[in-house]
């Protein structure tokens, strides 16, 4: 009885350890790439871009530099990029009314 009981005991450790150690993996994967998205996200709050070919280009960039992203994305208000939202309608990386919402992926 005393061997079974400090068996389970031990296994329960190991456990425990083996599962704090993945916890604290998952933790520091999340935090990367929430931070990834907070900089892409602040970037082009501050960023002024010539064209959107070239935030295009910039979110291509981002999907391509790591394995784990398989997309980038950002979504800006009705002519809040450049203010020729009725140019772009229905163009891709535009809605029906030509606001931009540019989408990359690597699928």
């Amino acid at each position: 009885y005393y061997i079974y009981i400090t068996e389970h005991d031990n296994l329960l450790s190991r456990n425990l350890l083996t599962a704090r150690s993945y916890a604290s993996q998952i933790d520091a994967f999340i935090n990367r790439y929430n931070s990834i998205a907070e900089t892409l996200s602040f970037s082009q709050m501050n960023y002024n871009a010539r064209s959107r070919k070239e935030v295009l280009n910039y979110l291509e960039q981002i999907a391509y530099k790591d394995k784990y992203i398989l997309g980038s994305w950002v979504i800006y208000e009705p002519n809040a990029f450049d203010n020729k939202d009725k140019k772009y309608r229905n163009q891709p990386g535009n809605d029906e009314l030509g606001r931009f919402l540019p989408y990359w992926n690597r699928l």
